[in-house]
C-alpha cells in the first residue's frame, strides 16, 4: 500500500515539475510578444476568449495555478499569475 502511495505521489510531482505554467517561463513573458511567441513559451492555452478585437488566454487552472495573458492586436500587453 505505501508503494503504491509513493508512486502516485512521485508521478504527481514529475508532471508537475513538466509543466510550463512555472514562475520561471511567467519572468520570461514580455508586452509586446505575440501570440506564438508565448505559446512557444509556455504551449497551448487551457482557454482563450475574444471580444472586440482582443484575446484573453488562461494557462492552467482557473482556480489553481495558472498564467493569464490578454492581447490587444495580436500583441500581449498585459500578464498575470497565481498559485505559481
Amino acid at each position: 500500500m505505501n508503494s503504491i502511495r509513493i508512486l502516485i505521489i512521485g508521478c504527481s510531482l514529475f508532471l508537475t515539475s513538466c509543466s510550463k505554467v512555472n514562475l520561471s517561463n511567467y519572468e520570461k513573458l514580455k508586452s509586446g510578444m505575440d501570440y506564438a511567441e508565448v505559446i512557444t513559451l509556455i504551449g497551448e492555452p487551457t482557454q482563450c476568449t475574444e471580444t472586440f478585437g482582443t484575446r484573453s488566454c488562461i494557462w492552467g487552472s482557473k482556480e489553481g495555478a495558472h498564467i493569464k495573458a490578454n492581447f490587444l492586436g495580436g500583441a500581449a500587453v498585459l500578464f498575470s499569475y497565481k498559485n505559481l
